[in-house]
C-alpha cells in the first residue's frame, strides 16, 4: 500500500518522531488502513521491525496507464529514485493471459477497452509488480539474512506470477513462498482441484463477508 516516496514518513513514525495521524495523512494511507494494515504496522513498531514502502507512486502508475511505459523516460532523475530501474520488464505471457481474462470478467457491459488502452493497463500493472519486487530485492540485498512479508492483492503473486517473476529478475534464486487467499462460494469447503497452483498455500474465505475496501485500480477478487 505505501508508496516508495513516503518511506521516510513511515520510518519517522516507526521511530516515534511523528504521530499516527501524520503518518496516515503524509503517507497517503488507504481508507482501510485502520482495519487491514494498522495491526501489521503497529506490530512492526512494537518489535522494532522495518516496514518497506514498496509500491510505485500512483502518479507514475497513472501516467503509464494513460501514456504507456515509455512515458516514464521523461520523469526527472529525482522522480526516478522512486521507480524500479527503467525500462522495467514487461509481463510474461502467462501473466498477460491471466490479466486479459481478468479484464474481460470484470469489464462493464457498457464499457470497452481499445487494444492500446489494454496494453497500457498491463504496463501499469507491471509497474506495480516491478516496483514491489525491486523494493524487496533492494532490502534483501542489504539484509541478506532477513525475510520479507509482502502484503498485496492476490493477483500480483498468484501462480508465482507478477511480483514473483519480477523479483527473480532482480534477485535470482530468492526463495519465495506464496500464500493466496481466495473468496469462494465453496466456503467452507475446499475445492483443491480448482485452486491448484494458485499458491504454495491457499486460504479460502467466506464471500458473504463484506470487504473493507477495494484498492485503487483493483481489477480482481482478492485485491486489498
Amino acid at each position: 500500500m505505501f508508496e516508495r516516496d513516503v518511506q521516510y514518513v513511515v520510518d519517522e513514525y516507526l521511530a516515534g518522531l511523528i504521530s499516527e495521524a501524520n503518518l496516515i495523512a503524509s503517507a497517503r494511507a488507504w481508507k482501510n488502513y485502520a482495519t487491514d494494515y494498522r495491526p501489521l504496522v503497529e506490530f512492526a513498531k512494537e518489535k522494532g521491525m522495518e516496514v518497506i514502502a514498496a509500491n510505485a507512486p500512483r502518479r507514475y502508475v497513472d501516467r503509464v496507464s494513460h501514456l504507456g511505459a515509455a512515458s516514464l523516460d521523461q520523469i526527472s532523475p529525482e522522480g526516478r529514485r522512486f521507480l524500479p530501474p527503467l525500462p522495467y520488464a514487461m509481463a510474461s505471457d502467462d501473466y498477460k493471459s491471466r490479466f486479459v481474462r481478468s479484464m474481460k470478467e470484470h469489464r462493464s457491459p457498457h464499457g470497452s477497452h481499445s487494444p492500446e488502452s489494454a496494453v497500457r493497463s498491463l504496463e501499469a500493472q507491471s509497474l506495480w509488480d516491478a516496483s514491489m519486487a525491486y523494493s524487496i530485492a533492494e532490502f534483501l540485498t542489504a539484509h541478506p539474512d532477513s525475510r520479507v512479508l509482502q502484503v498485496n492483492g492476490s493477483f500480483h503473486t498468484a501462480q508465482h506470477l507478477g511480483i514473483v517473476e519480477q523479483l527473480q529478475r532482480y534477485r535470482p534464486h530468492t526463495a519465495v513462498l506464496v500464500v493466496t487467499m481466495i473468496s469462494a462460494t465453496s466456503f467452507p469447503a475446499f475445492d483443491a482441484a480448482s485452486m491448484s497452483g494458485e499458491g504454495d498455500f491457499v486460504i479460502v474465505t467466506d464471500p458473504t463477508v463484506p470487504r473493507s475496501f477495494h484498492a485503487p485500480g483493483a481489477r480482481t477478487d482478492g485485491e486489498k
